[in-house]
C-alpha cells in the first residue's frame, strides 16, 4: 500500500532522506520538515517583496544534475521578511527533480538571489553566511505552466552535462512565485 502524498512515515520522512541521499545530510540542507503548529509568528517582520522587472534570461544550461537559467540583465529586487533592509538580486533559477514522479528529490524550483547590500558579486555572496537568499517552489505534475514550460521547450537540447543554448523568448521569473 502506498503512502499518500504528504504523508511522513518514520520509514519514508526527513529523518531518513540522509540515508538514500547521504548530501542531505547536513546541518543546512532543504527539505526540512516544517511543522505549521510549531511556527511561531513574528509581528515585526514585513512581507517579502519580489520585484522583476525586464528579467533577461541569458541561456539554460545543463549543470550535470539540473538545469540553469542564467540571468544577465534587467532589474530585481528581493527584501523584507526575514532579510531585513538587505536587498537580494536575482542571478539565476534551477530545478531539482527525481526520476519519477513519486522518488529521488523534493521536485522545486529554486530563484537564486545574492546580496547586493553587502557583497559586490555572486561570486563573492555565495561563499559567505547571508550571502544568498533562495525562495523555493515545489512543483505538482498537472497542468502546463506556461513560463516553466519556456524553460522545458528548450531541455532537448542541453541533454548533457556542460551543454547551454542562448534564450531568445522572455521568461518571467515572477511567473513561478505563487499568489498566496
Amino acid at each position: 500500500m502506498k503512502e499518500d502524498v504528504g504523508e511522513i512515515s518514520a520509514t519514508t520522512g526527513p529523518a531518513t532522506w540522509s540515508n538514500l541521499y547521504p548530501i542531505a545530510g547536513g546541518r543546512r540542507q532543504s527539505p526540512i520538515d516544517i511543522k505549521c503548529t510549531a511556527c511561531k509568528s513574528d509581528s515585526h517582520l514585513s512581507k517579502i517583496q519580489a520585484v522583476y522587472s525586464g528579467i533577461k534570461v541569458s541561456e539554460v544550461s545543463n549543470t550535470g544534475h539540473s538545469w540553469k537559467a542564467q540571468v544577465s540583465g534587467g532589474s530585481s529586487s528581493l527584501k523584507g521578511g526575514p532579510l531585513g533592509s538587505d536587498e537580494y538580486v536575482l542571478e539565476q533559477f534551477h530545478c531539482h527533480w527525481g526520476k519519477t514522479n513519486d522518488t529521488g528529490s523534493e521536485h522545486t524550483l529554486h530563484l537564486v538571489h545574492w546580496n547586493k547590500s553587502k557583497f559586490s558579486s555572486f561570486a563573492e555572496a555565495a561563499s559567505a553566511d547571508g550571502g544568498l537568499a533562495v525562495l523555493g517552489m515545489f512543483l505538482t505534475v498537472g497542468n502546463e505552466h506556461v513560463e516553466l514550460n519556456k524553460v522545458c521547450k528548450l531541455l532537448p537540447f542541453v541533454q548533457h552535462k556542460g551543454q547551454a543554448i542562448t534564450v531568445t523568448e522572455p521568461i518571467n521569473p515572477a511567473a513561478f512565485i505563487p499568489s498566496k
